[in-house]
């Protein structure tokens, strides 16, 4: 269940972030307000995602090191994955917030609408990945 909430609220989130201008906006049948509240939204919740997220990172290579470490005790091994979910868990809580934001801003319709758009464009970036592969 958590990894669906997190996969919905970060594509969600991306969607949205795109949706300043151009084709998304019109998908979604955003008006001015609401784009501008999600461009306010995000400014807002940008640079204390970013961080959580390298603080996450952090304390995930901080524990590839010490299971790396032949010496490192079990405590110490334990201490270090705790302070990586903890991390980790932060990350995804902002996210999720930040996504509940962004979900209060749209009507009912837009978030029907979004789901509709949210398999479309999800498609279309697997297809976009597997051609660069190719």
């Amino acid at each position: 269940m958590k990894t669906f909430a997190l996969i919905t609220a970060l594509l969600l989130t991306t969607a949205l972030a795109h949706a300043r201008g151009g084709n998304k906006q019109q998908e979604l049948g955003l008006n001015d307000e609401q784009v501008k509240q999600m461009r306010t939204l995000k400014e807002k919740n940008h640079g204390v995602g970013k961080e959580l997220q390298q603080k996450a990172k952090a304390a995930k290579d901080d524990l590839r090191q010490a299971l790396g470490n032949p010496n490192a005790s079990n405590e110490e091994l334990q201490a270090k994955f705790d302070t990586a979910e903890q991390a980790k868990s932060a990350a995804h809580r902002q996210r999720f917030g930040h996504m509940l934001q962004v979900r209060a801003i749209l009507t009912p319709d837009q978030r029907a609408k979004f789901q509709t758009l949210r398999k479309q464009w999800k498609d279309k970036n697997k297809a976009s990945r597997r051609d660069q592969m190719e």
